[in-house]
């Protein structure tokens, strides 16, 4: 798991922020240890299906209050409804099989990491795991020996 990322420590610990969902809470205290996290909470305030208030609570550690924000996350989540139409709200196009959204979430992340470049780069050549954009044909016709 943490091949690429370095552990956390106390003296470098890592920023996490989620909603209010208690199963991030519970499944974080299984990974990190308490000192090595600063772990804060957005919470969502709705009356009748409209915002009516956004606040921030500090879980564990000392998160900036300023960063503990679920917008990244969220507008990558808005993105894979976008481009793959199994994970829109209220669609026709719906999987009657696991395999086939694992399938479906994984080229999407691959297409993301490998192909779709900002500024001519892409996050996998960011991450140093690939020197150029990939194109379709060439993720299609890569052969991999087992």
């Amino acid at each position: 798991m943490f091949e690429r990322l370095p552990l956390p420590e106390p003296s470098a610990p890592i920023a996490v922020a989620t909603d209010g969902n208690a199963q991030y809470r519970d499944g974080l205290a299984k990974v990190y240890c308490e000192p090595c996290i600063d772990y804060g909470c957005v919470v969502k305030q709705r009356k009748e299906n409209r915002l009516v208030g956004v606040s921030r609570e500090i879980i564990w550690g000392n998160p900036l209050p300023e960063a503990i924000s679920t917008s990244i996350v969220e507008g990558f989540n808005n993105k894979i409804r976008q481009r793959i139409s199994r994970f829109g709200r209220k669609t026709a196009s719906f999987t009657k099989k696991i395999t086939a959204y694992i399938g479906a979430l994984n080229m999407f992340q691959f297409m993301s990491n490998f192909i779709d470049a900002k500024k001519s780069t892409t996050s996998a050549m960011r991450e140093g795991v690939t020197d150029h954009v990939w194109t379709w044909g060439e993720f299609l016709n890569y052969s991999i020996q087992l």
